[in-house]
């Protein structure tokens, strides 16, 4: 089979297809069953697409939570729920024993998401990179050893001034120190593992295919690529959860929200009720 394109023409592969599959065969008459593919993907699309929208739940009813930080975590998120909707398509194909049965407008749909996905988690991969080798919380004692270095703010000088005029020793309120950066060293490694195993087989085998279109593609390498593929969307919300303090406790608070409002909705409901049942 060939293929030609402004009256220039090359081999594509040997063999006749209507969608590209493992099997290299489309239908719509095919016998769908369980396999632990099936299995494994079913399990990472409910879980992932359950704690992103939990995730974002959480960032868009908490105002408090609305820092440049978890700006980076909601878009993350999105991203997320951005690559969960190709998976289907997996299960789908997995349980079709590599058979294509979801059409051709499917097929086209399906790289988009794909490789859009990609596109937000390699930019996300970069943001995080840059932030902790490029632009390290400690450069500025990095450059000076020996000098004493440190930020202070208009506020600060303020408070010193207003202690010292009401008799208050300096530095006297206690200090809140941040946070270690061997936690956001750990973050960062924890994300760096999952995007691994996540995305190099799949990235590896299209880039084989692309260089060697004839090279075969065993099918459990290619069962495998696309099952942990799902990893990163599922694990990324629990990442965050567990990783970020303010995550946790709004976490930890939301079934009670939820409870709370709730009850506020049906007591409205009941005020509504009673008063229109007292002007009929």
């Amino acid at each position: 089979m060939s293929e030609t394109a402004h009256g220039n023409t090359w081999p594509v592969i040997n063999t006749t297809f209507d969608n590209l599959t493992l099997t290299n065969n489309s239908s719509l008459n095919v016998t769908l069953h369980w396999t632990p593919t099936a299995i494994f993907d079913t399990i990472f699309v409910c879980t992932g697409f359950l704690g992103n929208a939990i995730l974002l739940l959480l960032l868009a009813s908490d105002c408090q939570l609305c820092t440049p930080f978890n700006m980076h975590v909601m878009s993350q998120a999105c991203a997320n729920l951005v690559d969960l909707p190709a998976i289907p398509f997996d299960l789908r194909t997995a349980m079709a024993d590599g058979v294509w049965t979801a059409g051709e407008v499917s097929c086209s749909a399906y790289p988009y998401f794909v490789w859009v996905a990609s596109v937000f988690f390699t930019k996300k991969a970069r943001m995080r990179n840059n932030r902790a080798v490029v632009v390290p919380r400690d450069a500025a004692a990095r450059q000076a050893p020996n000098a004493p270095q440190g930020q202070l703010r208009a506020g600060h000088l303020s408070d010193v001034a207003a202690n010292r005029s009401a008799g208050q020793a300096p530095g006297s309120r206690p200090v809140r120190h941040g946070r270690s950066k061997c936690s956001g060293l750990a973050l960062l490694a924890i994300f760096s593992l999952c995007a691994c195993v996540s995305w190099l087989p799949m990235f590896a085998c299209f880039f084989l295919i692309i260089l060697m279109p004839e090279l075969p593609v065993p099918e459990y390498v290619w069962n495998y690529s696309t099952t942990v593929v799902t990893i990163q969307p599922s694990a990324d919300p629990v990442i965050f959860i567990l990783a970020v303090g303010s995550l946790r406790k709004a976490a930890r608070w939301l079934p009670s929200r939820i409870k709370g409002r709730v009850r506020r909705q049906g007591t409205s409901l009941l005020l509504f009720a009673a008063m229109l049942k007292g002007a009929l």
